[in-house]
């Protein structure tokens, strides 16, 4: 069998709902703070307005990081393996052969059911990939039954059976 992609999926931004309000937010209040300063506050607040911007940056340049860092995510089905990309300064893969999964479970809360998406966590007999999970997904239920479906073709073509002691 070759390593054909079978699909490739990516998390959803919506990780970072919470971080993204936040920073409307604190950009709205930046926007409105310094307007509803008087002249006789004025020398008062200034400290306080450059501590408040300060801060502001501070939480962009964290949104604009996690951001990054669930933009960089990617999982690839091939016909073999299940590959994890991640990192966006320096990127790492990890590889679940797909003989070795033994489970899947879906995990759908709320909060990520309201916009279609899942978890889906896939257990294997792998020692450093014992466990992955692929994360905010569009159809985890699609995607988890297309795991098995390949997991299954592979494990009749190398013949491997579960024994269960």
């Amino acid at each position: 069998m070759s390593d054909n992609i079978i699909w490739s999926k990516k998390p959803s931004q919506i990780l970072n709902l919470s971080k993204f309000i936040i920073l409307a937010f604190l950009l709205i209040l930046l926007a409105v703070l310094p307007g509803s300063v008087t002249n006789i506050e004025l020398i008062k607040s200034f400290r306080v307005i450059h501590l408040f911007l300060l801060i502001c940056v501070i939480y962009f340049i964290y949104t604009l990081f996690s951001f990054l860092y669930i933009f960089s995510i990617r999982y690839e089905l091939t016909e073999e393996r299940l590959l994890l990309y991640s990192g966006f300064l320096s990127q790492i893969r990890e590889g679940v052969e797909l003989y070795r999964v033994n489970d899947y479970e879906v995990f759908v809360p709320l909060y990520l059911r309201i916009f279609g998406l899942g978890n889906v966590t896939i257990y294997s007999t792998d020692v450093k990939t014992s466990k992955s999970t692929l994360v905010a997904i569009k159809y985890p239920y699609k995607v988890a039954d297309s795991i098995r479906d390949n997991v299954e073709k592979i494990k009749i073509a190398k013949n491997i059976h579960f024994v269960k002691y």
